[in-house]
């Protein structure tokens, strides 16, 4: 019997004596209210964007946002948005509003490491076609984030 095989049969069998389990209970509003557990939601977050082409400086994903200078429609264009994001701990939550009985705000955990690689964009520019590529004379240049940091807070949200 090889390892993976007596794993496989461990699982098996101790699964079997976890089969005789209780059903689900209807629980009134008052046992609901006592009982005690954790809350909310903590999330990890991989964000991958246009990594596939790492070896090519010019392609990826483009953001352009228009505006208008004197009739004419105008481009910021930023091109070439590619690079890994790493967000560890971030957590919603909901709580009770100490001074308002009954209300709540929603408490947003920031991550607590922040890892990123290479991300960011690769050119920026002005142009009134939003299409074109930035050109290598009207480039404003580019923002390329690569690094590992760590935070603490909170946000907070809530109705007026």
């Amino acid at each position: 019997m090889t390892f993976r095989s007596f794993i496989a049969a461990c699982l098996v069998l101790g699964m079997g004596g976890a089969s005789a389990v209780a059903g689900p209970a209807v629980l009134s509003n008052d046992d609901l209210a006592e009982v005690v557990g954790q809350e909310g939601i903590s999330m990890v977050l991989h964000l991958q964007v246009n990594t596939s082409d790492a070896g090519s400086q010019a392609l990826g994903a483009s953001f352009t946002h228009s505006f208008n200078v004197n009739g004419t429609t105008t481009y910021a264009t930023a091109q070439g948005l590619k690079g890994v994001i790493d967000l560890v701990g971030l957590t919603i939550d909901v709580a009770p509003r100490p001074d308002l009985a009954g209300g709540s705000y929603i408490d947003i955990g920031l991550p607590g490491v922040v890892a990123v690689n290479q991300f960011g964009f690769r050119s920026f520019g002005v142009q009134t076609d939003a299409q074109a590529a930035v050109q290598p004379d009207q480039n404003f240049g580019s923002v390329l984030l690569n690094g590992v940091g760590t935070q603490t807070g909170h946000l907070y949200l809530w109705a007026k």
